[in-house]
């Protein structure tokens, strides 16, 4: 629990080193906006640093806050809010979101972001914690931020 706590502490200070420490170097990560944004999630180590680009050209501010975690037998379900601020645009978010990691061997190996715990269950339950699905992405501003 404490290795997934942490992640959202590096992300927040933009400590990609710490962030790359605890996932396994193949891992999976899905964020609520690569999917909406990009159309697919990040790959590997250097996946998550494309994940740190993109965040900086999008999002001016983006903080994630955890707020209740719960270990579920080698997934670790963690309900919450994510803030931020466009780049460019000033459009501001301020939702709720779920998140869901798979840990093996002390690593994160997959990570998937939800507008929900109900989501975020449904997909543990369908056997599919870090696919991305055909769903719409979050609602967003209707003015998306720009990245020029």
């Amino acid at each position: 629990m404490r290795l997934v706590l942490g992640v959202f502490d590096a992300v927040n200070r933009r400590d990609i080193e710490a962030v790359l420490g605890a996932y396994s170097p193949d891992a999976q990560m899905v964020t609520l906006t690569s999917a909406f944004l990009q159309g697919r999630g990040y790959e590997g180590h250097d996946g998550i640093r494309d994940y740190f680009s993109s965040m900086a050209d999008v999002w001016q501010d983006l903080t994630l806050s955890p707020e209740e975690a719960t270990d579920l037998d080698g997934h670790v379900l963690v309900r919450g809010h994510w803030r931020s601020r466009g780049r460019g645009s000033g459009a501001e978010v301020d939702a709720p979101a779920a998140w869901l990691f798979t840990v093996e061997s002390g690593q994160i190996s997959n990570s998937r972001a939800f507008r929900d715990v109900d989501e975020a269950l449904a997909a543990l339950a369908a056997g599919h914690p870090a696919e991305e699905d055909s769903r719409p992405g979050p609602t967003l501003p209707s003015h998306p931020p720009t990245t020029s």
